[in-house]
């Protein structure tokens, strides 16, 4: 035999608070690079055989399909070789930054 409880209220109230809550995003991206305008840039160093250039006058260092200042390429290196799978070492991206800021 099987008991049930069953129940019933009823109640007001006044409050605040606070929620916390989570979310789950997902994606899924795909590029193409080309490039538009009058020169492409000055090669400057080779990375696993893809050309680092300098672009005058906007100030952009390019490596593949990847234009970013020197300020972005020095703060963010390592996280670009790693979407682009390429290794590179601190010691040659110095190198390759020393090289951009003479030109």
């Amino acid at each position: 035999m099987s008991k049930h409880n069953i129940g019933y209220g009823h109640g007001d109230g006044d409050g605040y608070g606070d929620g916390l809550g989570y979310g789950y995003g997902d994606g899924l991206g795909y590029g193409y690079c080309d490039g538009l305008g009058h020169g492409y840039g000055k090669i400057i160093a080779q990375v696993e055989g893809l050309g680092v250039k300098i672009r005058p006058p906007f100030n952009v260092v390019i490596v593949g399909c990847q234009a970013h200042t020197v300020e972005h390429w020095r703060q963010h290196w390592r996280e670009i070789a790693e979407d682009e799978n390429v290794d590179v070492t601190k010691e040659e991206v110095e190198e390759i930054l020393r090289l951009v800021e003479a030109t």
